[in-house]
């Protein structure tokens, strides 16, 4: 190529046809848009977020993720993005060590940097796990980022531009994105939970009646996944213990028990100054569920059964019984 430039051919929403003036032309209408003198980039805002073109829109957002949201700027997004408020020197005074503050931030780039500005969303996604993200781009130039944006975000909205805060001038769709805080539980993520399919099927039904309001239930679901529970806080490993009610084979190998036959032909502890754990596979320990999805076996009983256990029914605590040494076993086997 000559001139070493690159086309890029995007679809653009009817609207914005009528409005600059390809539409009318077509039926001999020379005084609209571009044929009456108007810029054509003003039909085509690609270097435009869409709190720049719509500042009400900023409000509505605030009113149900809350007031203390971060509209994050393009210089933003390298640091507070990824909830770095700050930088102090460690005490020997080597080294720059960054303060981080969760929070709510709002991501609106304009079309033409959605990709590097998702791709930066994926990164602080990996480093912090506490802050709730807002994503906020118009429907244009959608082959660059669009795939990107499904990847990274939990829920993903589309709304159309007749709302009182995304007017009918403002021509394109909007999408918004949600992406939650990780859960320290299976599973982590909401992404793909039916718990997401339905906030998604009822916000999306009340964008297409105007006479229903959507905030509040963004606002409720929002609320509900900020005080999700952490289980590494409430789970205690020392509760998941098996009590020898019901025996169950166990094979030990010499690494297990801590002992070698040396030379002379006495035994020899293996490890020398560790004695053996007499807790080894028959009671759980803190943090085991961190390495391996855990569910309670009451829990499990219930799913299976139907119902809750009888205490002394044989058959109750024969299944309970193989439950917890199912349990154990799995934990102890991913140490």
């Amino acid at each position: 190529m000559k001139y070493e430039f690159r086309s890029f051919v995007t679809h653009v929403a009817g609207r914005h046809m009528i409005a600059q003036g390809g539409d009318g032309l077509s039926q001999s209408d020379l005084n609209a848009g571009v044929l009456a003198g108007k810029n054509m980039l003003e039909f085509l805002p690609l270097h435009q977020g869409v709190l720049e073109r719509s500042p009400a829109l900023e409000n509505w957002v605030r009113t149900w993720s809350g007031s203390e949201v971060i509209a994050l700027l393009p210089e933003d997004w390298f640091i507070r993005g990824h909830d770095i408020i700050g930088f102090e020197r460690d005490a020997e005074n080597l080294f720059d060590i960054p303060i981080i503050k969760a929070g709510t931030f709002v991501w609106s780039p304009p079309p033409w940097a959605a990709l590097p500005c998702l791709e930066e969303l994926r990164k602080a996604r990996i480093k912090r796990h506490k802050s709730l993200h807002i994503v906020l781009i118009p429907k244009l130039a959608t082959p660059l980022w669009q795939k990107m944006l499904y990847k990274v975000l939990n829920v993903v909205l589309d709304l159309s531009a007749d709302l009182s805060y995304w007017g009918a001038k403002m021509h394109d769709h909007l999408l918004i994105g949600l992406l939650f805080p990780y859960v320290r539980y299976d599973p982590s993520s909401l992404r793909g939970t039916p718990k997401m399919h339905q906030l998604r099927r009822e916000v999306q039904g009340m964008f297409k009646d105007s006479s229903l309001a959507a905030g509040p239930i963004l606002h409720k679901f929002c609320l509900v996944a900020r005080r999700l529970p952490f289980m590494s806080r409430s789970w205690c490993g020392s509760c998941d213990t098996y009590h020898r009610k019901h025996n169950f084979f166990c094979q030990y190998d010499e690494r297990e028990l801590h002992e070698v036959v040396g030379d002379n032909g006495k035994k020899l502890n293996l490890w020398r100054h560790k004695a053996p754990d007499d807790k080894q596979f028959m009671e759980a320990r803190d943090g085991d569920m961190s390495l391996s999805p855990f569910v309670c076996h009451q829990c499990i009983f219930f799913i299976l059964e139907g119902r809750a256990r009888n205490v002394g029914f044989h058959s109750d605590d024969l299944l309970v019984s193989v439950l917890k040494r199912a349990i154990l076993d799995g934990l102890w086997s991913r140490a």
